[in-house]
């Protein structure tokens, strides 16, 4: 078997990375297409890959066909069209290849295989999906049952059964006089408009933006008046040299770091994390940490999984992030051992899962 990949934003290469770990165990032949955001998270798992942004749609079909491969497994996108992913599910059709797409999330999956018209154009003969909430919601936003199949989440279930023993064991060694805040960005901005009455490729005004809460962050750490580091993640699409560090009060810091920065280091050496929806934040609760999400002035429903789903709490007043985050420095040690049970996304066996799907689609 002969599994071409293809994973071009972050969460789609966080799950994939996983499966083609089991493919390699498995003596199975891989094929990876990455971009700049996601050749480095490949790499975390020993796997190197073909940056196919390089590459126009013309190209692109060219090296698909002469790859030649018996099964295609994608990653979800954030911009649709704009990706390679869906051109890739559309040429797997014309040529009878079996394709399929890993879910990352809990939102927008509809319009992860929508056309410029924001239509259903683009779905793959197979959707895994994490748990049956993902697979009912699926259903819900128009995804045809019949392609949809529950496997667990490659991604959420390498950190809980691999990633987090790793962390217990290890010893963090840094001071604790000093709190370490790991602060994980979002494009916001260019993704939803910065003001009110603005929209961007994801939808209007959220409310707020990643500036407006990386600001109201420095402030109420100025006013709680404690000893912290703020580490400041971008991600993949913010610009390093647009953002600069926020100043704060004698014996703090607030260091920025780029795409190329190891998050696993980061997320290691913090105390707490705080973010607003990213999928790190689940990561982080995963692993035990403490986790704090912020959307100042939601305008919109919750997107933000991590608390959604009840493990953390959502806020949304600067207010109640002040009194949050204090308490949060108050704890002895940040200790937040989450439940030993793992969520029902959390399946030992998920990229196995998917491994066993692809072999069957090939049958087929």
């Amino acid at each position: 078997m002969k599994i071409l990949t293809c994973a071009s934003d972050p969460g789609g290469a966080r799950n994939i990375g996983p499966v083609l770990s089991e493919a390699v165990k498995a003596n199975i032949e891989i094929v990876v297409w990455s971009s700049k955001q996601t050749k480095n998270i490949f790499l975390d798992y020993g796997i190197k890959s073909f940056n196919i942004q390089k590459y126009n749609n013309k190209k692109i079909k060219e090296k698909l066909l002469k790859e030649n491969p018996d099964v295609i497994l994608c990653g979800a996108t954030r911009f649709g069209y704009k990706l390679p992913e869906l051109h890739i599910i559309d040429l797997a059709k014309i040529n009878n290849i079996p394709c399929s797409v890993v879910l990352d999330e809990w939102f927008y999956y509809a319009r992860r295989f929508w056309n410029e018209k924001k239509e259903l154009k683009h779905l793959p003969d197979l959707i895994f999906c994490q748990d049956r909430l993902a697979y009912k919601e699926s259903q819900s936003e128009g995804i045809p049952k019949h392609i949809l199949k529950i496997t667990g989440s490659p991604a959420h279930s390498d950190i809980f059964f691999n990633k987090r023993k790793l962390f217990f064991n290890k010893s963090n060694k840094s001071n604790k006089n000093i709190t370490n805040i790991l602060f994980v960005s979002e494009a916001h901005s260019e993704a939803y408009g910065s003001a009110l009455g603005e929209s961007g490729p994801h939808g209007n005004f959220q409310g707020y933006t990643e500036i407006i809460v990386r600001n109201i962050l420095g402030k109420v750490i100025r006013l709680i008046g404690k000893k912290v580091i703020v580490n400041e993640k971008l991600h993949p699409n913010q610009k390093l040299q647009k953002i600069k560090p926020i100043k704060l009060t004698t014996g703090c810091k607030w260091n920025i770091y780029n795409i190329n920065s190891n998050l696993e280091t980061l997320l290691f050496e913090s105390d707490i994390v705080i973010g607003m929806r990213s999928a790190v934040l689940m990561e982080a609760w995963l692993l035990g940490k403490t986790v704090i999400s912020f959307q100042p002035n939601l305008l919109t429903e919750n997107k933000c999984t991590t608390s959604r789903r009840g493990f953390i709490k959502h806020i949304v007043s600067e207010v109640d992030f002040h009194k949050e985050l204090k308490e949060c420095m108050e704890k002895s040690k940040y200790s937040n051992i989450n439940q030993k049970n793992p969520p029902q996304f959390c399946n030992i066996n998920a990229s196995k899962n998917i491994l066993k799907s692809l072999k069957e689609m090939i049958i087929k």
